[in-house]
């Protein structure tokens, strides 16, 4: 069953259209089910039929160089994560549909007026971001893939005699007949480009609903913190003597107190003191269902993200350590800039798909970390026994935060991500120390980026006038790194953002440019020891 109200089309999320399209959401009707069928079949096909083509090239006609091997393998790699994922999206239909309805019917019991609603709709909006940034990081990595061996055709010179340098295709395959024979060519060339665009709509398709429905957790949430911290305003204060006037929405007379709201209509009842402690206890009941909601939210939102979600950063870290070995040695030879090429265009591809999940799960993360700070800033010293108790109880099952753990052991975090970037880190002088110099010469220790770390004075050549100009290109190296930091400190001191995820991008920008000034600044001081070792 599809969710049933009329905001129902906002939690579905960016991508709706798209999902559809490819099979991936089962829509309801006997003959809408057979054409999702039709669909996801297509869907499933086109995945599969790169899988088919790297596979025949490695068993019919494996390669000779370790770099071939490698980039077959990646592109085997991604399209069985691909299938894999797409497979457990619509098994797991059921889930993600219950996980719906739930969100929906917790948005309609739990809506305490404008602000809340507010709050949802800046995270929607977030959301619709998301689906666009991503958009802008995948479509030039499908370009990518369909264009970079005709690329590579233009501005590589080979022998007339080396047809296979010539003609490249997007992905390795092996046939029978004579691939390079028009209009054979031509054939595989065009479905292999669709099938890449496919495969990479699909897996967008699927992060960008699994982050949104993060993104409307954290909504609850924050809406759940605003209505902890509020229920100070209904709290019944220093009750001493006559003459106090109104104090948190409440007029004092004699005994008697009659509640004053903004967005609810109680008319002109009084209530008793003891009637209105229980009423704000009644508050803080519905507080905590709501609580217990998104609990229960975020359990089938696990259960349904568990399998693919740790398949999918398994399959990404792997693919990531793959692509620097594949581009690094590719890059050293002639007539492998296509291919080269297309192993570098998806690094920043699967490098923004796993910060997307790291990123947003962390802010779901940090709104439920506030909860226990909020209930203890409501207005509770001055209520009843009762009140405080159950408070206490709420803050104790609170102080434990929410999170998304996928495969038993990987949290969806920001130090997970650190510990990602780590391992890539690591990998990364593996794969430029592997790298094969046909010319033989000891000048290829320092040669991959040497140009460019002289045109920004990051090495010291010989020579007075020399040295002169690389200060100065060390100083326009330096004052672009401080003018990003500057930009973000005055940005944090002059106008802090209000909102969570803009402070922690400028945090985020603000350490990464320190952390460069540091290392440009220390790296010309270290040339003496390289070239020591050189």
């Amino acid at each position: 069953m599809e969710p049933h109200s009329a905001g129902s089309g906002s939690l579905l999320g960016p991508g709706t259209t798209l999902r559809r399209l490819m099979g991936l959401w089962q829509p309801r009707g006997r003959a809408a089910r057979l054409l999702n069928r039709l669909l996801a079949g297509m869907t499933l096909a086109c995945i599969a039929f790169l899988v088919l083509c790297v596979a025949l090239k490695l068993i019919a006609d494996p390669p000779e160089e370790l770099e071939q091997i490698a980039l077959c393998s990646l592109v085997a790699t991604i399209g069985v994560g691909f299938i894999i994922r797409a497979v457990l999206f619509m098994v797991q239909g059921g889930t993600l549909r219950q996980t719906l309805r739930l969100l929906e019917d917790t948005r309609l019991q739990f809506c305490n007026g404008d602000n809340n609603e507010l709050m949802r709709r800046r995270y929607q909006t977030l959301s619709n971001n998301i689906y666009y940034y991503c958009q802008m990081v995948a479509v030039p990595a499908v370009t990518a893939w369909a264009v970079c061996p005709l690329l590579s055709r233009i501005v590589t010179k080979t022998d007339q005699e080396q047809v296979e340098a010539q003609w490249q295709l997007p992905v390795p395959v092996w046939l029978p007949a004579d691939i390079y024979a028009s209009p054979t060519f031509e054939f595989l060339y065009v479905v292999q480009s669709f099938s890449v665009l496919v495969a990479t709509e699909s897996c967008l398709s699927i992060d960008i609903f699994f982050v949104h429905m993060m993104l409307m957790v954290a909504a609850e949430l924050e809406v759940l913190n605003d209505n902890l911290s509020a229920m100070e305003h209904i709290n019944l204060q220093m009750l001493t003597t006559e003459g106090e006037g109104f104090i948190s929405g409440y007029k004092r007379k004699d005994r008697q107190l009659s509640l004053i709201t903004s967005g609810q209509s109680l008319g002109e009842q009084t209530l008793t003191e003891k009637a209105a402690h229980e009423w704000l206890h009644q508050q803080l009941v519905k507080n905590v269902l709501h609580h217990q909601a998104i609990l229960r939210s975020v359990s089938l939102l696990q259960s349904a993200m568990n399998v693919s979600i740790f398949s999918l950063l398994f399959v990404n870290m792997a693919n990531l350590c793959s692509s620097l070995f594949v581009a690094s040695i590719l890059l050293q030879k002639e007539g492998n800039v296509g291919k080269a090429l297309n192993a570098l265009f998806t690094i920043p591809a699967q490098m923004y798909e796993t910060t997307i999940y790291c990123i947003y799960g962390h802010i779901m993360t940090d709104q439920s970390e506030r909860l226990m700070y909020s209930a203890f800033s409501c207005g509770w010293a001055n209520n009843d026994a009762r009140f405080k108790s159950s408070l206490i109880i709420f803050m104790k099952v609170a102080a434990r935060p929410i999170v998304i753990t996928v495969g038993k052991t990987c949290t969806l975090s920001k130090q997970m991500l650190l510990q990602r970037l780590v391992v890539l880190k690591t990998a990364c002088p593996t794969a430029a120390t592997s790298m094969e110099h046909p010319s033989g010469d000891s000048d290829w220790l320092v040669r991959p980026g040497a140009t460019l770390r002289r045109l920004m004075g990051l090495w010291r050549p010989r020579g007075r006038a020399a040295r002169l100009l690389n200060r100065l290109l060390a100083g326009m190296t330096l004052a672009c790194i401080a003018i990003l930091v500057l930009c973000v400190a005055l940005k944090l001191i002059a106008d802090p953002p209000e909102e969570l995820e803009q402070i922690a991008l400028c945090s985020l920008v603000a350490t990464i440019g320190v952390g460069f000034f540091v290392k440009v600044s220390m790296d010309p001081r270290q040339q003496q020891q390289a070239e020591i070792f050189v």
